[in-house]
């Protein structure tokens, strides 16, 4: 079985905020991007092969920083061979404690099990 988020994680790890394997439990300054594996399940057309989804989620106390990070962390989760499969709309918020603006996006590819490659 193959973990995308290290490698997701170290992909986002140069951006002007904190990256984390979980959804935020608790009130973090500033920006915070989430991780979450969504879909890691063994592709029907090869065996050899996994589908792999994991969903990206910016938060923020405003809009404006979800803006600008929404075209970095496409290009830095792309940039090493994922595939944008959604994104979502700038939503506003009051669930999550300290934050007011939320982002969603979900990438995703499928991965040779044998060499740990993304593959078509």
């Amino acid at each position: 079985m193959f973990d995308p988020l290290p490698q997701i994680r170290d992909a986002l790890a140069g951006l002007d905020a904190q990256v984390y394997s979980r959804w935020p439990r608790k009130e973090d300054k500033g920006t915070t991007i989430t991780l979450t594996t969504i879909t890691n399940r063994q592709s029907e057309r090869n065996p050899v092969t996994d589908q792999i989804a994991v969903q990206v989620d910016l938060w923020a106390e405003d809009r404006d920083s979800i803006r600008t990070l929404t075209p970095q962390v496409n290009a830095a989760v792309c940039g090493i061979g994922y595939r944008r499969e959604y994104a979502g709309e700038d939503e506003q918020i009051s669930s999550a404690p300290g934050w007011k603006w939320r982002k969603t996006f979900r990438f995703g590819r499928n991965v040779d099990k044998r060499s740990f490659r993304l593959v078509d």
